[in-house]
């Protein structure tokens, strides 16, 4: 996930060759769905420039090797 923090626009990039992203996920920090989308990618853009300045956390599902792994990060949006 990069970059971090960002005014709002974050790639996600997985490495490892057998890493698939299936779902990603933000919440701020009340535990309040703000963003969600579905995917089947190694690669992800992800725009949320119309999200407050803040604090949010991410949380990535993916396949790796046929099982579900889920990821989990602070992101900071500063505009």
């Amino acid at each position: 996930m990069f970059p971090n923090p960002s005014t709002g626009i974050f790639e996600i990039r997985f490495e490892e060759k057998n890493n698939t992203l299936s779902s990603v996920e933000v919440y701020n920090l009340e535990g309040r769905l703000l963003f969600e989308e579905n995917a089947l990618t190694k690669n992800m853009n992800i725009d949320l420039s119309n999200l407050n300045s803040g604090i949010y956390i991410l949380k990535v599902q993916t396949f790796l090797n046929e099982s579900e792994v889920y990821y989990t990060e602070r992101i900071v949006i500063s505009k």
